[in-house]
């Protein structure tokens, strides 16, 4: 699976989830995604999205703490988050967050 960081104005939903088999075909995974920055398999193989901000034509730029953790069907699973753009899983429920803005990892469990 491959993430998609939409290019500027970043439009909410306009970031897809791609998928590239062993012989190289690509295809749509999952759509309606915004600033996708990582994709991260559980432990049953199911995707984890971090999405990095939302953007704003109006302030302009990324709105302070609108990043978020999804799953692979969109629904929030952690949100409020300041710019995310790394996540890493150890063990079976534990994961650690790389936040850019902060310059910070968290631990998370799930």
């Amino acid at each position: 699976m491959v993430s998609s960081l939409s290019g500027a104005p970043f439009i909410k939903g306009s970031a897809k989830i791609f998928q590239v088999d062993l012989t190289g075909n690509v295809s749509d995974y999952r759509t309606n995604f915004t600033t996708a920055t990582d994709i991260l398999l559980t432990p049953n193989n199911k995707p984890l999205i971090t999405e990095f901000a939302e953007f704003s034509l109006t302030q302009p730029g990324f709105l302070p703490n609108s990043g978020r953790i999804a799953n692979e069907d969109g629904t929030t699973i952690l949100g409020g988050l300041s710019m995310p753009t790394d996540l890493e899983r150890s063990g079976d429920g534990t994961y650690y967050l790389l936040s850019y803005a902060e310059g910070t990892i968290q631990k998370l469990s799930y």
